[in-house]
């Protein structure tokens, strides 16, 4: 077994912060060992005032607006991610950063996905090799650029049917007779945190505003009836179409802020529900959830209780797990990508073969240990 100790960077759509995470990985080439790891710090870093508007302007920036923002934000990560590494007292072999994404065109012609937040400047305020950019090499081969969830899921988090991340948007993984599949359901977090803005707050803490809302019959059969429902995975879900096509109609709906968020959960409920593999009484399955939406008390009660219905369980890991998951997703991506190893599953992108995605950057001729 060799360790290898990896730093995952992942800025969720929603822009509620960055999450870092440092991970111990133990790997063995033998397949038959099973891949050992462990969080050995963990820390969300809020972004610095005015960054988030930043971001959210850039589909409509020029293009020199949009590089420009792309070299500020890896100077923005390498300064977060060295001053973490001091904080903790860690000395990491790589870097793993997702960073953030801008667009996402896995249907364009040609087809692309733009990540920004340069890994030249994380390399060179952390002084080791950094791994971005990870999902065009997928989309190159055909895929869809995800999700890259199932490979955490699959190697991170065995046992399960199947797992769900409540973030800016849920999405699913599972597993059927070993083929593994995993798509985008619907917005989730991007949604509700949008919505609690109208009632003049960050967000809805612990779902309290939807709790007390009734649901709008016209704004759910609205939401329910959306093309993407009807849409056959591989899919992911591009930002543009989460804001305009699913939280714009939310917010343009009349009605009151804590109806709107009572729907809205009964429409990320059904969207859920509606996805899960068959299961019967006899042969119930168990669902692993994480993200920030385990989070909301009201949004997880109702989820529970419409998938016991449709005989699944609910299993909702530490909360270690449910902030860092994608985190540790993004640390193993990027120690794959270093060692050669496929990071992208094709049975779930699409592709016509697995891929191994990501740009590497080298601060100087730097190896990872072995």
């Amino acid at each position: 077994m060799t360790d290898h100790l990896v730093t995952g960077l992942m800025s969720g759509s929603s822009l509620d912060g960055i999450d870092l995470a440092t991970i111990r990985f133990s790997y063995s080439p033998d397949p038959d060992v099973p891949l050992q790891w462990s969080i050995i710090a963990a820390e969300t870093v809020p972004y610095p005032d005015g960054w988030p508007a930043r971001l959210k302007a850039l589909p409509q920036a020029t293009a020199v607006e949009l590089a420009t923002v792309h070299a500020g934000l890896g100077n923005l990560y390498g300064e977060m991610i060295r001053d973490f590494h001091q904080r903790h007292l860690v000395t990491p072999d790589l870097v793993a950063s997702h960073g953030h994404t801008v667009f996402h065109m896995p249907k364009g012609e040609p087809a692309f996905s733009t990540q920004i937040g340069d890994g030249a400047w994380i390399a060179a305020h952390t002084e080791v090799p950094v791994v971005c950019d990870f999902r065009n090499g997928d989309i190159a081969r055909g895929g869809q650029g995800g999700p890259m969830a199932p490979l955490a899921d699959k190697l991170l988090f065995p046992g399960y049917g199947a797992w769900l991340n409540l973030g800016g948007i849920v999405n699913i993984s599972t597993i059927q007779e070993s083929e593994w599949s995993g798509w985008d359901i619907y917005a989730c977090n991007q949604l509700l945190n949008a919505l609690a803005l109208q009632a003049g707050q960050d967000m809805d803490h612990d779902g309290r505003l939807a709790r007390d809302g009734v649901i709008l019959e016209g704004l759910m059969d609205r939401a329910m009836d959306h093309p993407w429902l009807q849409v056959a995975p591989p899919k992911t879900l591009d930002n543009r179409e989460v804001h305009i096509g699913m939280v714009a109609h939310f917010l343009n709906f009349e009605g009151s802020p804590e109806d709107k968020l009572h729907t809205a959960v009964e429409c990320i409920r059904a969207c859920i529900v509606r996805s899960m593999p068959e299961r019967s009484a006899q042969n119930p399955g168990q669902v692993l959830v994480t993200g920030g939406g385990a989070r909301n008390t009201w949004l997880m009660k109702r989820l529970t209780d419409g998938l016991r219905q449709v005989h699944w369980q609910v299993v909702v890991p530490e909360n270690e797990i449910i902030d860092f998951k994608e985190s540790a997703l993004i640390a193993l991506a990027g120690l794959w990508r270093w060692l050669g190893k496929s990071n992208f599953l094709s049975g779930v992108t699409g592709a016509d073969r697995d891929a191994c995605g990501g740009a590497v950057y080298l601060p100087r001729n730097t190896y990872l240990r072995s």
